[in-house]
């Protein structure tokens, strides 16, 4: 967790929690709240508001290998989707990215080429 900023209402943090990749939490909701020991609060205990958070853990990601335009099957169009996104680079998914690398490159065509034929549900 990362800490920073000073004073009332200036602090902030940062904490990273993974998510899996998983279709089954999707739409899932969560609820949030930092508890911060504080002296100058009552019960010595300072309370952020509550966040709500809805879960995405597969929908952004291909649920099946080298399946790069989510239809369940890997064929023509996965092929040109990738080649559509080589040379591309991003810390977001990119279609065709099948090593979450983010990064299209040739180790993704070949990951794909050699699914080529499969198909999923």
């Amino acid at each position: 967790m990362l800490v920073e900023g000073s004073g009332a209402g200036n602090g902030f943090a940062t904490f990273h929690w993974p998510i899996p990749a998983d279709r089954s939490i999707d739409g899932q909701v969560v609820f949030m709240q930092w508890r911060v020991a504080d002296p100058a609060a009552p019960a010595g205990v300072a309370l952020s508001n509550i966040a709500r958070i809805t879960l995405f853990g597969g929908s952004a990601l291909p649920h099946c290998p080298g399946d790069a335009d989510d239809d369940f099957a890997v064929d023509f169009a996965d092929v040109t989707t990738t080649l559509a996104n080589f040379g591309a680079s991003s810390y977001a998914y990119r279609p065709g990215d099948t090593n979450g690398d983010g990064q299209v490159d040739f180790t993704d065509l070949t990951f794909t080429l050699a699914q080529w034929g499969n198909t999923c549900m």
